[in-house]
């Protein structure tokens, strides 16, 4: 029998995928694209490494994925406080961190 915390590793992965291709597809309306591009590829290389249905390598424990997680929405809470970005991209980078953040606890990964 599959545990809770494998079964909704999957959904994580799916919506990490989902949130980081939809972060990468506002890069061509922002003036300084390099910090939402850098964002999204961090949550699709985060979802690409996690032990699940959905991964590409399989190099992260849950436990693992949990915590780089974690420091995926450190770094995006980070870049939009601090890096001089314009305001759609810096609501757009908080809104992906509470995306992260909701489909993190929601799906049993935990944050």
């Amino acid at each position: 029998m599959i545990s809770r915390k494998r079964n909704g590793l999957w959904l994580v992965q799916l919506g990490q995928y989902i949130i980081g291709f939809g972060l990468a597809s506002t890069v061509a309306r922002s003036p300084r694209p390099e910090v939402p591009i850098v964002i999204a590829a961090l949550v699709i290389i985060n979802a690409a490494l996690a032990t699940g249905p959905l991964s590409a390598f399989r190099m992260f424990t849950a436990q693992t994925h949990r915590i780089s997680t974690r420091i995926v929405i450190a770094i995006a809470v980070l870049a939009a406080v601090v890096m001089p970005i314009d305001t759609l991209t810096r609501a757009t980078l908080l809104i992906v961190v509470l995306t992260l953040g909701a489909v993190s606890v929601r799906f049993g990964n935990g944050i």
